[in-house]
């Protein structure tokens, strides 16, 4: 699997525990075999320093990468905005671990009432961006409650610790007289309740034989609270350290204090701790509940107030073998759930199932739905159910199609059927998602020509039950949809058109004065793709070549070649190459439909450059428009004029019509509008 790591900071830049857990994160990922590559900006745009500039500028750097990796994955808060932004745009599967505030409506610090903050309404509105990403990692159960309710849907964040940092030695236990308690952190304006609960607390205690040991930069803020309260025991502060010195400052202590009046951003001090058998203090109310169990593995306090920390404090002060039990079980407790293996297990299985599950029904005989398939494949994990004509068939299959909806996230049905019937039923019994294209047959009620699904009260009852109870149902076209919403009301209906790719059907500058159509050779599309008119015309152009390509499904082919002239010829089924070859020759496409839900063969023509002669009914013209020639449908006059005036164009006209099926009906247009759809 391919990774990219985003980060703004990466060793040995290192500004907190985030970026050693991303360092870590990153090893075990590559000795799992997985390539990682790390983005770090402080590296690549290390003089910009206002973060929304920053996202700005990663994002534009990052958008060249959206196809060389599997999955994006943002470590630390400041560059959320860029992935939601890169995830929105280009349909990245990403993950981003919150292991701060920045962004957050809830979390974040307002300097005065926070509905009176411009940041409050700034990070409302950036997190429209960010909900953008695909999953979320936490550190903790409450900070998952919190981003939650800033809006990120609860099935798409977990909790995940932080791994344990094999390289942190824990130092033996060092024997001295009295107790020491010890605190970890940042002592600046931005950490002053958190550490005035804990310099209040210890100033509770009576004089004994105890020190508190304090570590981390803010010298002026522990001298200042230190005259406030007056504590009778001593405090010790010894400043910043480096973490190769802190195995053996944990060695000295014998209760680790975290009086957290917020969930920390990161637990590596807790970790670190826990792993040198400290008894360990700190918050409850699923602040810290993830990794210590209370009473079991450490003290757990709620509210965390000066009170109950002295009160805590006293009973471990007198308690040894309370403190020692505490801290072996603690430290089993975060070899447990931190293990490297764990933590890592967990983030592949996340990166695994960010695809989607789809059952897709349909038919691989019909090259637009193997194309929509092939589509989906890239983004979703997919299983195909084969569509069947039989009702009988298919209720034998009722459990396949259970079992699959089962499996799966959604379902994406090709037509409405009764294979697509069954599928939507069993979606909303099971608070699954349903799609389904409506593709022209089963919207189509055509009495005079004998064809559609509500001709026949057998085919009507599932097209308008799948059509009126899917979540989406997808139109082809303008034409086909005006059909659909004329018989039924969906619950949502939105246009997307067929697509075709633009990449196989290229233009020839050699073109031939040579007439194609294509369309299955049978007794049903005589009349519905204008098969029988085809052949007609082609007697009035004796010198130019009229090529009908298509399977013979009956014996049709015998009646159309004894009406025929001597310049019709008939390939039967022939393979995608040939085909483009004979589009690529021919300068006029022709199709005389009575009846077109969308048209792509016509599209496939003018994707080659050929001028196009269609009827002037139900999607045709749309699809044509201004490109090519319009009949009426049946008027053999009609059809003569339009042929010959097609004939005697420049091959401009084919190419006028090549851009307007680059523009609106090739297969990326039609990928963006699906994915909108279905992610």
């Amino acid at each position: 699997m391919k990774i990219a790591m985003v980060t703004p900071r990466y060793p040995p830049n290192i500004s907190g525990g985030g970026e050693i857990s991303c360092r870590l994160l990153v090893r075990k990922l590559r000795e799992r075999g997985h390539s990682v590559k790390v983005f770090s900006f402080d590296r690549i745009f290390p003089d910009v320093k206002n973060r929304f500039l920053l996202n700005v500028k990663v994002y534009r750097f990052l958008k060249k990468y959206v196809k060389s990796f599997d999955v994006f994955h943002v470590y630390n808060m400041d560059l959320l905005l860029a992935m939601g932004w890169l995830s929105k745009r280009y349909r990245v599967k990403s993950v981003a671990t919150l292991n701060g505030t920045v962004y957050s409506p809830s979390l974040s610090r307002y300097s005065f009432f926070k509905y009176l903050s411009f940041r409050f309404y700034r990070n409302r509105l950036f997190m429209r961006w960010i909900r953008g990403i695909s999953f979320f990692v936490t550190l903790s159960v409450f900070r998952k409650e919190q981003w939650v309710k800033d809006g990120i849907d609860e099935d798409r964040i977990v909790v995940v610790p932080n791994i344990v940092d094999p390289s942190f030695k824990p130092v033996s236990y060092k024997e001295h007289s009295g107790i020491n308690l010890l605190h970890v952190g940042n002592y600046s304006v931005s950490k002053k309740q958190e550490f005035k609960t804990l310099v209040k607390g210890f100033s509770l205690l009576k004089k004994q034989d105890i020190v508190l040991y304090l570590v981390g930069k803010g010298k002026k803020q522990v001298t200042g609270l230190i005259e406030k309260y007056k504590p009778v025991n001593p405090v010790v502060h010894l400043g910043m350290k480096s973490y190769s010195m802190m195995g053996s400052i944990y060695a000295i202590a014998d209760v680790f204090v975290h009086p957290a009046v917020e969930p920390s951003p990161v637990h590596r001090v807790l970790y670190e701790a826990l792993l040198n058998k400290l008894c360990v203090v700190t918050t409850g109310n699923n602040f810290y509940s993830s990794i210590i169990r209370d009473n079991v593995d450490g003290v757990l306090l709620y509210p965390m107030t000066p009170s109950r920390l002295a009160g805590s404090l006293r009973l471990l002060i007198s308690d040894k073998k309370l403190r020692n039990s505490l801290g072996v079980s603690g430290c089993k407790r975060v070899k447990e759930i931190a293990s490297s293996d764990k933590v890592i297990d967990r983030y592949i299985s996340i990166y695994k199932n960010l695809r989607k599950k789809i059952v897709f029904s349909g038919s691989f005989g019909s090259k637009f739905m193997k194309r929509d398939y092939d589509l989906l494949c890239k983004y979703f994990d997919m299983r195909f159910v084969e569509t069947s004509r039989h009702l009988l068939v298919l209720l034998k299959r009722l459990f396949v199609l259970f079992r699959s909806v089962l499996w799966c996230d959604m379902v994406f049905c090709w037509f409405a059927n009764w294979n697509s019937a069954f599928l939507v039923f069993f979606a909303r019994l099971l608070n699954k998602r349903s799609v389904v294209v409506a593709g022209g047959y089963d919207v189509v009620d055509l009495p005079e020509i004998n064809y559609g699904a509500y001709t026949n009260f057998i085919e009507k009852l599932p097209s308008r039950f799948a059509t009126k109870n899917a979540d989406i149902v997808l139109s082809v076209s303008k034409s086909n949809q005006h059909e659909l919403l004329s018989k039924v009301s969906p619950r949502k209906n939105v246009l997307v058109y067929n697509g075709v790719p633009v990449d196989r059907f290229k233009p020839c500058y050699d073109k031939k004065p040579m007439v194609v159509t294509v369309g299955e050779v049978k007794k049903s599309n005589l009349s519905r793709k204008g098969l029988e008119m085809f052949v007609r015309v082609a007697r009035f152009f004796p010198d130019v070549p009229f090529v009908m390509i298509g399977g013979f499904n009956d014996d049709t082919v015998s009646y159309l070649k004894s009406i025929a002239s001597s310049n019709v010829s008939f390939t039967g089924f022939v393979s995608d190459s040939d085909l483009v070859e004979y589009l690529q020759r021919s300068k006029v496409y022709a199709q005389f439909s009575y009846h077109e839900g969308f048209g792509v063969s016509v599209a496939e023509a003018m994707l080659c450059g050929c001028i196009p002669v269609v009827s002037s009914q139900y999607a045709l013209p749309e699809v044509v428009d201004g490109t090519g020639f319009k009949v009426k449908y049946g008027d053999v006059e009609s059809c003569v004029s339009s042929i010959r005036k097609a004939l005697s164009c420049s091959n401009n006209k084919g190419y006028m019509a090549r851009e307007r099926v680059l523009n609106n009906f090739s297969m990326s247009r039609r990928e963006n509008s699906l994915l909108e759809v279905l992610l």
